[in-house]
């Protein structure tokens, strides 16, 4: 509430590298972006409309927080109409590497969360619309592989199905799951409630395609890729923050270190990266996904899969390591910059070495992998919200 300016401008991000004396006004201060992002406004509209959703009737900030999801929707929905699909990267901020198809999940998801407390009919008929065009990105007719299986479920960045949806920092592979979700609990009646179903079922297939090229760990595979994916310039460089044009020929050669399961296709347990590595985020984001589906369809082995993405943090990878400091055994000492270890920190995660496509996890103490990063540990409480649900019963 207190980064919500006027109008749909937010506060989104400060940059400061030094301690603060906590005083307004001395050379410690820091300049904090702020910017007016439909895309931004749709996503932090939702997450507030799941907060209140979840509020007991009685609770003194409700009817606060009823008045601001709908401003804040009005807002996204004028910026939308003025700029449409179009977003503009904006740097260092985490919504950088945006695709149409994480923006229509998160409209649909939000939407749909709309309806629920509200009951209007607008609501309704955008969330409805979004989640038809979200289907056009997912592959529903299947690629032919070499052992002869067809892979299906997954999600393209827009509905011309040339780049797969991979991501290789920050991770939000958990909206296409949560889209599904609030859409199905939404509209129950909906005369495509079945194909829906049936959608979520061939993406939680997909995930449990992934997790079988990290075996015997529990880690989920990045996804597959396409070997000319670097051609679509406009795509690659959304995608990657802080790379020159070397990173088009590093693409190709850290795509062959990956494993071939079709005819230009390809699995990478670790993503395609450069500046930014460490897949912590990446694997708590599917790991939710795969939680959520499994409630959905009543899959207990995307339920372990979740789970188990937990497991590997905490020690079940191939350095026996715990990434949670003060969490199980071994741990080690992170980049926490100037505030010493702290009880749960937990770091960007594992990497890679160069162009590599296997766990590398020195002892040396840098970024960004052994960065401290609050993402991580929001997506372990979430995911584990997610499983305890599941465990309790309840949505």
């Amino acid at each position: 509430m207190k980064t919500r300016l006027d109008a749909g401008d937010r506060i989104t991000s400060a940059g400061i590298t030094r301690w603060t004396d906590n005083r307004i006004g001395t050379m410690d201060d820091a300049v904090p972006r702020i910017h007016n992002s439909p895309y931004d406004n749709f996503l932090i509209t939702g997450l507030l409309a799941k907060i209140v959703k979840g509020l007991p009737e009685e609770h003194p900030l409700k009817t606060t927080l009823l008045q601001v999801v709908k401003e804040d929707y009005g807002y996204a929905m004028a910026g939308f109409e003025k700029s449409g699909f179009r977003h503009e990267p904006i740097f260092w901020e985490h919504t950088y590497s945006t695709s149409k198809s994480t923006f229509l999940a998160t409209m649909a998801w939000t939407s749909a969360l709309m309806y629920q407390l509200f009951n209007e009919e607008k609501y309704q008929e955008e969330a409805l619309r979004r989640f038809e065009e979200l289907q056009l990105c997912q592959e529903k007719e299947g690629l032919l592989l070499t052992d002869g299986t067809v892979l299906k479920g997954m999600f393209y960045r827009d509905e011309t199905h040339k780049v797969f949806q991979h991501f290789n920092h920050q991770a939000r592979e958990h909206l296409y799951a949560q889209a599904f979700e609030e859409m199905i609990i939404a509209f129950p009646t909906n005369d495509r409630y079945g194909e829906w179903l049936k959608a979520a079922k061939e993406y939680g297939a997909y995930l449990e395609f992934l997790d079988t090229f990290t075996e015997p760990y529990p880690m989920f595979a990045s996804g597959i890729y396409w070997e000319d994916e670097w051609q679509d310039k406009d795509s690659f460089y959304k995608q990657h923050l802080l790379v020159s044009d070397e990173a088009e020929e590093s693409y190709q050669k850290q795509l062959k270190q990956g494993i071939q399961i079709g005819e230009g296709l390809y699995i990478k347990r670790f993503p395609v990266w450069f500046s930014f590595r460490g897949n912590n985020a990446i694997l708590l984001s599917m790991g939710k996904s795969a939680a959520i589906i499994g409630r959905l369809t009543n899959n207990q082995a995307l339920l372990d899969m979740g789970h188990q993405q937990l497991q590997w943090m905490v020690g079940k990878n191939p350095f026996g390591q715990s990434m949670v400091y003060g969490e199980g055994h071994n741990y080690p000492q992170q980049y926490s910059v100037s505030s010493g270890e702290i009880t749960g920190e937990m770091p960007v995660g594992m990497q890679t070495f160069g162009e590599e496509d296997q766990p590398y996890w020195p002892q040396f103490n840098n970024a960004t992998y052994k960065e401290v990063w609050v993402g991580v540990a929001g997506k372990w409480l979430s995911l584990t919200a997610e499983l305890l649900n599941y465990e309790n019963g309840r949505n």
